[in-house]
């Protein structure tokens, strides 16, 4: 198994390649767990077929399944998950120390899949009262934005998907 942190170096290939095009979230997050797995590519079709079915539920090909991307991570890599409401008196999920944690989360998510708003998913380091937060989007690309994960985490009002992924190093 390979740093979580190293993939998204610059050095990496991945890293290269998050930061030359704006990649989509989940497309991030799939190529993510590939990478730490040993695998390597130079195009976002080669990602995907190094495990097709991995690919399409991290990337939510289907909308009836908006948890398939936290699911898929857990069943991958992933040590438990948890998926809750943020509610204004609530918390968002806790984070484990030392581990890597794919997010999910939905502003609306429905029986209607065409209704699902808000969908983001992202990688987090959690180290002491620190974390890093991995993410990236057609519009903004890549980026690393380091703060803390307290309360509610400015996740009032989501859905939100964890997958814990502890065995995979820093």
């Amino acid at each position: 198994m390979r740093s979580g942190k190293d993939q998204l170096e610059i050095a990496s290939a991945l890293g290269q390649q998050l930061r030359n095009d704006n990649w989509p979230c989940s497309a991030m997050v799939a190529a993510w767990l590939q990478a730490v797995q040993g695998r390597t590519a130079v195009t976002w079709g080669a990602w995907r077929r190094f495990d097709p079915d991995l690919w399409d539920a991290v990337n939510i090909v289907d909308g009836n399944q908006p948890w398939s991307g936290v699911i898929a991570s857990y069943m991958e890599l992933g040590d438990h998950i948890a998926i809750q409401n943020v509610t204004p008196n609530g918390e968002a999920p806790q984070l484990l120390d030392k581990c890597w944690h794919v997010v999910q989360r939905w502003k609306h998510v429905t029986n209607d899949p065409m209704s699902h708003l808000g969908g983001h998913a992202y990688l987090v380091w959690r180290d002491g009262d620190d974390v890093t937060v991995y993410e990236s989007d057609i519009f903004d690309g890549f980026r690393i934005t380091r703060g803390s994960w307290e309360g509610q985490a400015g996740l009032v009002g989501y859905n939100v998907g964890v997958a814990y992924l502890c065995m995979v190093p820093e």
